[in-house]
């Protein structure tokens, strides 16, 4: 029947019905670059090889680590001021080129596999950093060897933590992690969240 409607068709309007969904097919398949488009390719550009990196084929096409991965390992290792300088400027640079980017094109931006799990992850680690391998003796020492200018990247992190997954999100991530710190459990909670970083008044840094 649908055969016999075609062969009826001028030939004509046929031929407009096929370009037609051809161009509706292209425009699916290759769907026009937008602003946001092209600026978080620029972006991804910028930050590569710091977060971001190909595949190569030489590796059966496998992605090499970035250097963030890198500095955050020997952060770990070392969590020191100086094995943790390299992770904390990496994450800096990424703050200020998410600041520098239009913020139309920010939502786009943080939803990159990289750029989210960086921005989700940085605040705890930063926590665990200030808090170390016990419980500080009280909340005069509760930065550990963070200065301000760790602070200051703490905050700047959970802002954008708050940006990515919302308040809510916030506030339950940093009860639970309250509950994981290293002695921990021997406190009361607002013991723990004074003597955390967590507690840090960021309006005055």
């Amino acid at each position: 029947m649908l055969d016999d409607l075609i062969r009826k068709l001028p030939p004509g309007i046929f031929a407009s019905i096929a370009i037609g969904l051809g161009i509706v097919l292209i425009i699916i398949l290759n769907p026009p670059h937008t602003a946001c488009v092209t600026q978080n390719e620029l972006l991804v550009e910028n930050l590569s090889p710091l977060f971001f990196t190909k595949a190569n084929p030489k590796l059966d096409n496998r992605k090499p680590p970035s250097l963030y991965s890198k500095y955050k390992a020997d952060c770990l290792r070392g969590t020191n001021q100086g094995a943790c300088l390299r992770w904390f400027e990496a994450l800096n640079t990424l703050e200020r080129s998410l600041v520098n980017s239009p913020s139309e094109c920010v939502a786009d931006a943080t939803d990159l596999k990289e750029i989210k799990e960086a921005l989700v992850e940085a605040p705890e680690m930063m926590v665990r950093l200030a808090w170390g391998a016990a419980a500080p003796q009280s909340a005069y020492y509760k930065n550990g060897w963070l200065d301000s200018y760790h602070l200051r990247s703490f905050c700047n992190l959970k802002d954008w933590y708050i940006n990515v997954k919302g308040n809510t999100a916030w506030k339950n991530f940093r009860e639970a992690l309250m509950n994981k710190l290293p002695g921990s459990e021997a406190l009361p909670r607002e013991e723990v969240w004074r003597r955390s970083i967590l507690s840090t008044p960021c309006s005055q840094i």
